[in-house]
């Protein structure tokens, strides 16, 4: 359990007054951008400053999980947005609405940014620096959030805004996003993403399972494919990247990250401190990057002489 007073500080003691305010009175509703299982997202401008803004209406029914806060039920997502303000790379919520059948969360939001998976798509793979641009924006975040002790537990492609013009990334969507516990046995986060553990014993803890998802992130930032599509292929953990050119830091970190074993891969700050997101690139020979040939991930992980490994009883 979370206790209240972590939370209470955010919100009104009578949270009440969320029903009473209208939204048409605050914003000018616009255009669908987006949705999904817990409903739609729309663009908006507020009536009094003039910004843009993004409204993201949730059936209450499809809100995944819940904190009580002043002994009322209310979304995760209002929850941790609230305690991750001071972030950059993290969508900020800019104001929250509650009716009878609907939580209305309202976040900033400009047409200058669309989101990675939709960048990826219109591009040719990117080369290996602006994707360690992209990345590492994504783990200080993440960093970030752990560090304030909440874990996202959806990182994908879909939930990470990119300004197309400046690089600039956001984080988005925390709704399925939790504090921390020792041991999760509840995800809500998307097939593709989801770890060995979780596949085989239904159970994961936070951190390595956010590590796991940002090795698959980083394959599909570097690949612009998928590295397991079936369980059956995630059990199996040899993800092969075809590439025509790819450094041997890279693919070490994506091993790592891609680890059968949870308890061996990176934390955050191992990730931030790997000499690929530093800058490190080391290409292997020429006759060992034919076009398109298939690199067997587990086969380049680069020791090191100062890690620390655990033994799994």
């Amino acid at each position: 359990m979370i206790p209240e007073e972590i939370l209470d500080g955010f919100f009104p003691k009578d949270l009440s007054i969320c029903r009473k305010r209208r939204l048409v009175e605050s914003y000018q509703l616009g255009r669908q951008i987006g949705s999904g299982g817990f409903g739609a997202v729309l663009n908006a401008v507020c009536k009094t400053t003039g910004k843009q803004v993004a409204i993201k209406k949730v059936h209450k029914n499809n809100v995944p999980k819940s904190y009580t806060i002043h002994g009322k039920s209310i979304p995760a997502e209002i929850a941790l947005l609230q305690h991750l303000k001071k972030h950059n790379n993290i969508i900020k919520l800019v104001d929250w609405f509650e009716d009878n059948n609907e939580f209305i969360i309202v976040t900033d939001w400009s047409p200058e940014y669309v989101d990675l998976f939709d960048y990826l798509t219109s591009r040719n793979p990117l080369d290996e620096c602006c994707a360690r641009r992209i990345f590492k924006q994504i783990v200080e975040a993440i960093a970030y959030c752990h560090g304030r002790g909440i874990f996202h537990r959806d990182i994908k492609d879909e939930n990470v805004l990119i300004n197309v013009k400046t690089g600039h990334i956001k984080l988005i969507d925390f709704g399925s996003g939790a504090f921390v516990e020792d041991e999760y046995t509840d995800y809500q986060g998307t097939k593709v993403y989801s770890p060995p553990e979780w596949v085989r014993y239904q159970r994961y803890s936070g951190w390595s399972l956010e590590s796991w998802c940002l090795g698959v992130l980083l394959f599909i930032i570097i690949s612009g494919e998928i590295p397991f599509e079936t369980e059956e292929d995630i059990l199996r953990c040899t993800p092969t990247l075809k590439r025509r050119r790819i450094s041997l830091e890279l693919t070490d970190l994506m091993a790592r990250c891609m680890n059968i074993d949870p308890n061996k891969r990176p934390t955050t700050k191992d990730i931030l401190e790997h000499p690929w997101t530093k800058g490190s690139q080391t290409y292997p020979q020429a006759h060992k990057t034919a076009p398109c040939k298939e690199i067997n991930l587990a086969q380049y992980i680069i020791p090191n002489p100062n890690e620390k490994v655990e033994v799994v009883q």
